[in-house]
């Protein structure tokens, strides 16, 4: 009879810790939570790429409260400024994250400038500080952990190649050269005219004497902390 028992008790003890290693998981999975820490801009990254492409990384911590780990499979996020979808930020990178532990994820995403003209203009009104909403989820190997939170993208050097009032510059709309003067001023003057008169500052480049280019929004970011006196021009 003795001998009847023991493999009974080994088959429910057995049992019985199968059960409460799949009950832990299942609440790491459920207590599985996210923290926003921030959104901020790459700044080297974007001027290496003349802002034509605004380089971003959001920074979540996932914390488990859990007594089991939890692996997370993959990101699916997409952000938002105002109703402008500007980007979409993914990983299909697998980790795990311990029990009672946290984990602090960098994401990295980019806007492209060019086709969201309304949404740059915003961004240069709000000197590269604007609030983004990011949405989406997180699969783990338990479930879905939904995602949604608005934080403020941003960065206070954000800023391309120092404007130097004696250098030459030149003016391209729709890579065409224009027939301005070669001084800061001019060319200045020149785009807020053409802007006002239809034009639209995504179709403008400016290059440097370097050969460097600078995209018609970022520059006049950079221009407004220039001695000029304020121009008024409407965004199209």
């Amino acid at each position: 009879m003795k001998n009847n028992i023991l493999p009974v008790a080994l088959l429910l003890g057995t049992g019985f810790a199968i059960f409460r290693w799949l009950k832990n998981k299942q609440d790491a999975g459920a207590n599985l939570r996210y923290e926003p820490i921030d959104i901020a801009i790459d700044t080297e990254r974007s001027r290496a790429a003349n802002f034509f492409q605004i380089y971003y990384n959001v920074k979540i911590r996932l914390i488990n409260d859990g007594r089991a780990s939890v692996v997370v499979r993959d990101i699916d996020l997409v952000a938002n400024a105002g109703n402008t979808r500007i980007s979409t930020i993914t990983s299909s990178t697998q980790f795990s994250i311990p029990a009672n532990s946290s984990k602090v994820i960098q994401l990295t995403a980019a806007i492209s400038t060019a086709g969201i003209i309304t949404t740059v203009l915003n961004i240069i009104e709000d000197g590269f500080n604007f609030p983004v909403t990011v949405t989406g989820t997180i699969l783990t190997d338990l479930g879905t952990v939904n995602v949604s939170f608005t934080k403020v993208i941003g960065s206070p050097t954000m800023s391309a190649a120092p404007l130097l009032l004696n250098d030459n510059y030149f003016l391209y709309w729709k890579k065409n050269i224009q027939p301005t003067g070669n001084k800061l001023r001019n060319v200045y003057q020149y785009m807020l005219n053409s802007i006002n008169t239809g034009a639209k500052v995504n179709e403008f480049e400016i290059q440097t004497e370097s050969g460097s280019r600078i995209p018609g929004a970022v520059f006049l970011n950079e221009v407004q902390f220039m001695n000029f006196e304020p121009k008024s021009f409407r965004s199209n």
